[in-house]
């Protein structure tokens, strides 16, 4: 017997509330049932080809809110398999390094050719511009070290903090949490190597490295020094200064020998 749309739509909520599922991309829902959800306001669509099942009543910007990395899962994974994931980056990972995930706002995600920018939010709201969530997709072919991670749930595929650091210094050396960043992140001497000889830009790795010189962080200097070395490349330290440290002069004491007299 043939299921009416309302009780197709019962079975879906039902089903995928208690499953805790609430992100789905436009090709999972089938397509009289999503317009009849849609009609009657239990789906939203925050960004193309992405959709909230939610209460016909409820507030969409909390309904965004609680499940921003459900949607950022669903956008960072195409369906072209060979493309592979899309990289999450840039201001995302600041936050990520630091401990302070839902400080979040912009997501950048890495493609090869992708290129435009969204909103999480109906462009009527009168939400405050800071409080809604900016997707934001940019092409790029610099190489870069990635790995996978789990946030709750969900799946994504981000740099590694010395990939991170490498390519991204001259876009956030100013910034005081991505200068923490820089300082605590360790690494060995042929994991330099390995940046160099994959062609990391090599301006960011020298202008990083006197920056742990006069972060009096001289092990990592001495460590980017000596892989540069091994590979040929002196350090490029174009507009760059080592800091010279002021020596303090030692206040002299006056020795009162008087009383041996």
């Amino acid at each position: 017997m043939r299921k009416s749309l309302i009780q197709q739509a019962r079975d879906f909520i039902l089903e995928n509330t208690e499953k805790n599922n609430f992100v789905f991309s436009s090709t999972e829902i089938k397509t009289s049932l999503k317009n009849f959800l849609i009609e009657n306001g239990y789906l939203y669509s925050p960004i193309k080809n992405i959709f909230l099942l939610k209460k016909n009543n409820e507030d969409i910007f909390k309904k965004i809110e609680e499940n921003k990395f459900g949607i950022l899962e669903k956008l960072c994974a195409p369906k072209k398999i060979l493309l592979g994931w899309w990289i999450l980056s840039w201001e995302f990972l600041i936050n990520y390094y630091l401990w302070k995930i839902k400080k979040s706002r912009i997501f950048r995600i890495i493609t090869k050719s992708k290129n435009f920018e969204s909103i999480l939010w109906d462009e009527n709201s009168s939400k405050i511009s800071d409080e809604k969530i900016k997707i934001i997709f940019k092409p790029s072919q610099i190489p870069r070290i990635t790995r996978k991670i789990k946030i709750g749930k969900f799946s994504f595929e981000i740099e590694t903090k010395l990939s991170f650091i490498i390519n991204n210094f001259y876009l956030f050396k100013d910034n005081s949490d991505f200068k923490k960043i820089i300082l605590e992140t360790d690494f060995d001497i042929f994991e330099i190597e390995s940046l160099i000889k994959n062609k990391f830009k090599f301006s960011a790795i020298s202008k990083i490295a006197i920056f742990y010189k006069n972060n009096n962080q001289e092990g990592k200097y001495q460590m980017i020094l000596k892989a540069s070395k091994n590979n040929w490349k002196p350090l490029d330290r174009r507009w760059t200064k080592v800091l010279k440290k002021e020596k303090i002069k030692k206040k002299k004491v006056k020795v009162d020998l008087n009383d041996l007299f």
